[in-house]
């Protein structure tokens, strides 16, 4: 499966504006924020998003935390570096991920930074515990 044929779920930490980003490219995007999902907790965002199949996108490393230590079912998780920078930054790994648009099975992790000349992209599959 193509990472953009997922359904994605966003962290309050991920900015409107990347939100509005990834509709426009066509991508269904449920957003904590405008579901008032305000102060949750990671475990029960990752739960929530399992639930719905759902891939959580993210800036927060304690998502990586829940998979590997507490071995939490999920889907996948875009893990965005480096975090709580600028929109514009996370709008141009996003892109970069899309323009790659790598082919994933579930559950993965995909972790995307951001530098100076361009995006490096990992993608680790099959954390199944």
């Amino acid at each position: 499966m193509k990472l953009s044929d997922f359904l994605f779920f966003t962290d309050e930490n991920i900015d409107p504006l990347l939100v509005v980003f990834l509709r426009e490219q066509g991508l269904d995007v449920f957003d904590t924020k405008e579901n008032n999902l305000f102060a949750a907790s990671d475990a029960f965002l990752l739960d929530m998003a399992t639930k719905n199949n759902r891939v959580v996108i993210t800036l927060d490393s304690d998502f990586g935390t829940l998979v590997h230590k507490d071995q939490s079912t999920f889907l996948g998780i875009v893990f965005l570096r480096p975090g709580h920078f600028d929109s514009s930054y996370h709008i141009q790994t996003f892109q970069a991920l899309l323009n790659v648009n790598p082919e994933i099975e579930s559950p993965f992790m995909v972790i995307a930074e951001w530098a100076k000349g361009g995006v490096k992209i990992r993608i680790k599959n099959a954390m199944i515990y």
